[in-house]
């Protein structure tokens, strides 16, 4: 049976969504995922993005982030090429 992640005294660790939110958004979580992944706002604004994403667009991070993934995804000359993390 899987073990529950508990703290360093046993007991269980509880997680806000906030927190959640942030270690998804994290660029060292990002870096483990081998696709490229575009987090963006409600709104379409890109929130972060992984280094696989600077590759295959061509833009540096500080290029993209701010800007609204519709832009990036007028780049794009075959669909499906943007797995997009939508960040709740």
């Amino acid at each position: 049976m899987p073990r529950k992640p508990s703290g360093h005294d046993g007991s269980r660790l509880a997680l806000s969504p906030q927190a959640v939110g942030e270690i998804l958004l994290s660029s060292q979580f990002l870096e483990t995922i081998p696709d490229a992944i575009v987090a963006v706002e409600h709104d379409g604004t890109i929130v972060q993005i992984n280094s696989q994403t600077e590759a295959l667009f061509g833009y540096q991070r500080g290029e993209l982030i701010g800007q609204k993934s519709k832009s990036l995804s007028q780049c794009a000359s075959v669909t499906g090429i943007m797995s997009i993390a939508r960040h709740l």
